[in-house]
C-alpha cells in the first residue's frame, strides 16, 4: 500500500485547500540486490521499482499511477574469527 498525498500551488501561496489530493494506492516492489563479503565486511546493493497502481486524482479528476526507482547501498561490520 502506498499513500501519496498531492498539493497544487498557484504563484508564491496556497490557493485553497480544495486542490489537494490524498489517495491510498495498491502497489507491488520487485526488488533485485546482492551481497558481497569482503573479510569482516558486508557490502550491500540492490534496486527497487515501485508502482502503486491508478487512482483518482481528486484535483485533476484523471486516474493516474505513481512509479519510482530507488537504489539503496549498505555495509554490516562483522567481528573476524577463525575456526
Amino acid at each position: 500500500m502506498y499513500y501519496f498525498y498531492q498539493q497544487l500551488e498557484h504563484t508564491l501561496e496556497f490557493v485553497d485547500d480544495n486542490l489537494e489530493s490524498n489517495k491510498w494506492h495498491f502497489g507491488v516492489a520487485p526488488e533485485a540486490g546482492f551481497v558481497y563479503l569482503l573479510e569482516s565486511v558486508y557490502a550491500f546493493v540492490n534496486v527497487r521499482y515501485n508502482y502503486a497502481f491508478s487512482a483518482e486524482n481528486e484535483i485533476t479528476g484523471i486516474s493516474t499511477p505513481q512509479s519510482y526507482l530507488t537504489f539503496n547501498i549498505g555495509f554490516a561490520f562483522t567481528p573476524i574469527t577463525y575456526f
